[in-house]
């Protein structure tokens, strides 16, 4: 369910963090069926939330949220056209955008090393209005986690001008969406590392994602 707006002392938001949730996830390990997040889909945006339920902007967000869990192949007209160092066997760049949380881009370790900033270049496919990124770090193990990164989009692939977004991740394996300050038209991107959580050489992305645009309530 979608975070709840009420205070924690109310007794809905007791029964729906106490008793739903834990019940939603024990019937999805049961049946062995995925669980979609609204949770996560509405982070950092309990202004479309009226208590319990979410205004018409919300339930926006949770059904496009829906249909990008249950379609097959949404990115499959994404291309990997530049990366600066991978991982063949193990990390190859184009894990970063294959849908996958299991699977990672990860920088060369075993010959070239290079050190960073990393980055890799994606191409949509087609021009699209980018409301921000989603950075997911690799699940399996803390190596190449990206702490400070820069992200930016451009029309052509070849002119990027100034960064549509910078800052620095929070530790850990969680997904984390950057929101821009406005929204962005443009059909290609791209995320640079310029440092890794432990201090390492190596970067690695489970997966990277664009967000749409939605506009604050008024």
């Amino acid at each position: 369910p979608p975070p709840s707006a009420l205070p924690p002392t109310d007794v809905r938001a007791q029964r729906l963090d106490n008793e739903i949730v834990p019940l939603l996830k024990q019937a999805a390990r049961e049946t062995t069926c995925p669980i979609v997040d609204f949770g996560v889909a509405l982070t950092d945006r309990m202004d479309l939330m009226d208590g319990l339920r979410p205004g018409n902007l919300g339930f926006e967000i949770l059904a496009d949220t829906v249909a990008d869990t249950i379609s097959i192949g949404r990115k499959a007209d994404w291309k990997v056209v530049h990366f600066d160092s991978e991982e063949t066997d193990e990390g190859p760049a184009k894990n970063a955008i294959d849908g996958d949380p299991d699977t990672y881009w990860h920088t060369n370790y075993s010959t070239t090393q290079e050190r960073y900033p990393h980055e890799i270049d994606v191409d949509t496919g087609s021009v699209r209005t980018m409301g921000g990124f989603s950075y997911l770090p690799r699940q399996d193990g803390v190596n190449g986690r990206v702490a400070k990164f820069e992200f930016f989009v451009s029309m052509d692939g070849k002119d990027w001008g100034q960064a549509a977004a910078t800052g620095v991740f929070p530790r850990g394996g969680n997904l984390t969406k950057i929101t821009f300050a406005k929204p962005i038209v443009g059909r290609f991107f791209r995320f640079r590392a310029l440092s890794e959580q432990q201090g390492q050489m190596w970067a690695s992305a489970a997966e990277l994602d664009i967000l749409k645009f939605y506009p604050k309530r008024p």
